[in-house]
């Protein structure tokens, strides 16, 4: 539902390391035009806009880029608003740890901001934050600063059509059963504002 969307959301999931957060996103994504990014643990953001770069271009199969200098976010962003995000075709954005990302600097997210309000949300872009349990108060600063409102882990399954039987189903009893989630684990999502 949330990728049927018109415009733009945001989901923000945390959890601990290693229970298959990515893979559920994978699973969603199948098929569909998605963009993965890692973020690297205690790299400078140089490093971090030089790896974003280089996986953007064996993802979108863009060999060009690994040639292209962009010197901050900014400058990256811009080039996705306006050379792949279009309200033309839909989006899955995923940062996987967007503390990495940001690399202790607050402006990462400002400017995600800025591009969410101004060009993203428009183009029907579904933007994926990942982090741990650890990191679980940074990202509530990220839902707030985004007007974010709590989905269960059965609502991410309806909004991201997964169904809530069968591998779905089994992976979420697995994951509750080890003690890695309680069905009430604190996924985000944004309500649509105006």
């Amino acid at each position: 539902q949330a990728y049927r969307e018109k415009t733009g959301r945001i989901i923000v999931f945390y959890g601990r390391r290693r229970v298959g957060k990515s893979e559920i996103i994978f699973e969603f994504s199948r098929n569909k035009r998605h963009l993965y990014f890692d973020g690297l643990e205690g790299e400078a953001t140089p490093a971090q806009i030089k790896n974003f770069v280089f996986h953007l271009a064996q993802q979108l199969i863009q060999r060009h880029l690994e040639k292209t200098h962009f010197s901050n976010w900014k400058e990256v962003f811009e080039y996705l608003t306006t050379n792949v995000f279009s309200e033309k075709s839909k989006w899955i954005f995923s940062f996987d740890v967007l503390q990495w990302f940001a690399a202790g600097q607050g402006r990462l997210i400002a400017q995600i901001k800025s591009y969410w309000d101004q060009n993203w949300r428009k183009q029907g872009v579904l933007l994926i934050f990942f982090s741990q349990f650890k990191e679980h108060r940074t990202y509530e600063k990220i839902v707030n600063l985004l007007s974010q409102q709590p989905l269960s882990l059965e609502e991410l399954a309806d909004k991201l059509d997964l169904k809530s039987s069968g591998s779905f189903k089994s992976f979420l009893d697995n994951l509750e059963l080890a003690g890695f989630i309680q069905r009430s684990a604190s996924i985000e999502k944004t309500s649509q504002k105006g």
